[in-house]
């Protein structure tokens, strides 16, 4: 039985015609593993009891990023409570050979059942798993409790920054399975971060596309 994925999108100012390719590429290597790939945005995170509270809250908070960057990083969250999904992943990664069985045996492994896990090894919120109701709303609850918010806080060249990211990070009793990490690498669960390709956007597309063709031809070898 497939099981659903997600991943959140809106226009950030990204070249758009990568930005589809992107998606194309990441919702055709989940559906070779046996998932059903949505893609969720604004529109799902706006039905969240606390999305005007919680996006007020984004708005004052410190970034070095673009701030409709960070809105999205955050407001993902709202989104897959709304829509009760079990797996969020960002869209620049991509499975190789990661199955939804396979999943959740790692996450019994794990002894991780009852709460949301990271699935990435440094604890970058990159692919997250929240199996049920509970766990998605203990999920928002942390990224937007105050005492969490004090403790992702950090300073990059001098100028405060607080993102999801830095959170999570800091949330050392947060499950971590390491079925995630920055490509290139051995897990089923590999990033694409746009550092790979030195910050191009456009060549980090390329280099997705790539390796999901070299992987997809790898399965049709005898």
């Amino acid at each position: 039985m497939s099981e659903m994925v997600c991943t959140y999108f809106v226009d950030v100012g990204a070249p758009s015609a990568p930005v589809r390719e992107a998606l194309a590429v990441w919702a055709r290597s989940w559906i070779r593993a046996g998932y059903l790939p949505h893609v969720l945005t604004e529109q799902e995170a706006s039905r969240h009891p606390r999305y005007e509270e919680l996006k007020a809250l984004i708005a004052s908070l410190p970034t070095v990023n673009l701030p409709k960057y960070e809105e999205a990083c955050f407001l993902r969250w709202l989104a897959l409570e709304v829509v009760g999904h079990p797996l969020m992943v960002d869209f620049d990664v991509l499975n190789f050979g990661l199955t939804p069985e396979l999943l959740r045996a790692d996450i019994e492994a794990g002894g991780a059942a009852g709460q949301f896990v990271i699935l990435d090894r440094s604890g970058i919120p990159c692919a997250v798993y929240a199996g049920t109701d509970t766990e998605r709303h203990q999920l928002v609850d942390t990224v937007f409790d105050e005492k969490a918010l004090d403790a992702g806080l950090v300073e990059i060249d001098g100028r405060p920054h607080l993102s999801d990211m830095t959170v999570l990070q800091e949330q050392k009793w947060i499950p971590r399975i390491p079925l995630c990490d920055l490509w290139p690498n051995g897990l089923p669960l590999r990033h694409f971060q746009t550092d790979v390709s030195g910050g191009n956007y456009v060549s980090k597309v390329d280099l997705m596309t790539s390796m999901d063709a070299d992987y997809e031809a790898s399965l049709k070898q005898p």
